[in-house]
C-alpha cells in the first residue's frame, strides 16, 4: 500500500471509510424504524391494543370534544363510584395527544 500525504480522498473512499466506522448507527436506525413500523402496525387498521389506550383515547377524546375540560368524575372507571381523572392520573396524559390532534389537524 502506498501511502501518499498529498493524494486527495476520493468522496467513494470517504463513503466507505464512513460506512466502515459508523455501521453502527445503520444498524440503529434500521431497528428504530422497524420498531416504529410495528408499533403503527395497528394503528394503521384503526384498532387499540391494549386497555389503557382505550381509556386514554376516551378521556382524551372527552377533553377534545369538552372545550379542554376533565371530567369532574368517570363512572366508567372503578365502577360502581367512579373516579377523578383530575387527581387520579396526571392530566398530561390526556392533553397532550389532544393538542398533538389540533395541531396536526391544519396539515
Amino acid at each position: 500500500m502506498n501511502f501518499n500525504p498529498f493524494r486527495k480522498e476520493t468522496s467513494g473512499e470517504r463513503a466507505e471509510r464512513n460506512i466502515r466506522r459508523y455501521w453502527y448507527l445503520l444498524v440503529l436506525l434500521l431497528i428504530v424504524l422497524m420498531a416504529f413500523w410495528l408499533r403503527s402496525f395497528p394503528a394503521r387498521f384503526g384498532e387499540l391494543q391494549a386497555i389503557d389506550p382505550f381509556y386514554m383515547f376516551r378521556i382524551s377524546d372527552y377533553v377534545l370534544t369538552h372545550n379542554f375540560q376533565m371530567p369532574q368524575i368517570d363512572l366508567m372507571r372503578h365502577h360502581p363510584f367512579g373516579a377523578t381523572p383530575i387527581t387520579s392520573d396526571p392530566p398530561g396524559m390526556y392533553y397532550i395527544p389532544t393538542v398533538m390532534y389540533v395541531l396536526g389537524m391544519g396539515f
